[in-house]
């Protein structure tokens, strides 16, 4: 039996799912509505099981069509996109799965008992959130995946995936007491990354850096002591999963208009493309979490969830 429990945190990114599926139906004309259909019911699941090992299998299927939409119409270089999501995912999983059952056998199979002390096994348990998110130390799948995937796919992939990612870590973060120095580390990786992010021309492999920034902040907020950092986490990730959703759809139809992601080559494409280039911007405001944003909430909280980490 798969038991549901619906709260604030899996609600907000219920909502998530469920908007950006519907918008997909709409923008594709009923193309793929199989996988999208598929997609909504793994992320239905998922969010509002209570029953670790569903949350575990949920968490592996949605594999299934995000490899399909990653290699569709298959060139040589979507299927090496493919197998990085693959090999990464193997290695996190496989960590996941078996002190997942080890764990499952001693204490049981739901969250409440599951969570009953500290376990130094959630250290290897967060493996596979970690290259979900992922942080930059995991992160070399995901600029790959972007690049080589349909618009609907970087979509439904910044949009949702990462966030399964987000869930999972912020339930099993809270159980751990060295969770700040994760944060901090983590921290650190998303500096590196956003260096690395300036450095790109592609304007996909850009959006995918920076994805890598955002996630970084948001496993530093939800490693804090106080509920605020828990907040801004969820805030943070369902405001970043509509921005960067947005961001690829409108970077789409600029490419429809140019047959370039290339900055350099956009760089003059103001005059002719004013209207898609105004709401490019607008999503970058909002990506930078402009005042009245989700993402201006989401980090006030951070800071102050990182302000009593730190002391201050």
């Amino acid at each position: 039996v798969i038991c549901l429990e619906l709260n604030f945190m899996n609600f907000g990114f219920l909502l998530l799912s469920f908007l950006l599926i519907y918008v997909l139906i709409k923008i594709s004309k009923v193309v793929f509505l199989e996988i999208y259909l598929v997609f909504f019911f793994i992320f239905f699941i998922f969010f509002l099981t209570k029953k670790i090992l569903v949350f575990f299998v949920f968490f592996e299927l949605r594999l299934i069509p995000t490899y399909y939409l990653i290699i569709k119409n298959s060139t040589p270089e979507r299927s090496l996109a493919g197998k990085y999501l693959i090999l990464y995912t193997f290695f996190g999983s496989l960590s996941f799965f078996l002190n997942l059952f080890y764990l499952c056998l001693k204490r049981g199979f739901y969250f409440h008992t599951f969570f009953s002390s500290e376990l130094y096994f959630f250290y290897f348990l967060i493996l596979a959130f970690l290259i979900k998110l992922p942080i930059y130390f995991f992160h070399l799948w995901l600029p790959k995946a972007h690049v080589e995937a349909s618009t609907e796919g970087s979509m439904v992939l910044a949009g949702i995936l990462l966030k399964l990612g987000m869930y999972g870590l912020i339930l099993f973060l809270q159980q751990m007491s060295l969770r700040v120095y994760l944060g901090l580390v983590v921290v650190f990786g998303g500096i590196v990354a956003g260096g690395f992010g300036f450095s790109q021309v592609d304007m996909k492999r850009f959006i995918a850096y920076s994805s890598i920034v955002h996630m970084s902040y948001r496993v530093f907020s939800s490693s804090g002591v106080l509920l605020f950092g828990v907040l801004g986490a969820v805030l943070m990730g369902v405001g970043h999963g509509f921005v960067s959703a947005k961001m690829f759809f409108i970077l789409s139809l600029i490419y429809n208009y140019t047959r370039s992601r290339n900055l350099f080559f956009l760089k003059g494409s103001l005059r002719s493309l004013g209207f898609l280039i105004f709401f490019r911007a607008l999503c970058l405001i909002m990506k930078s979490s402009a005042p009245l944003s989700l993402g201006f909430f989401g980090e006030l909280f951070m800071f102050i969830s990182g302000s009593s980490v730190m002391g201050l």
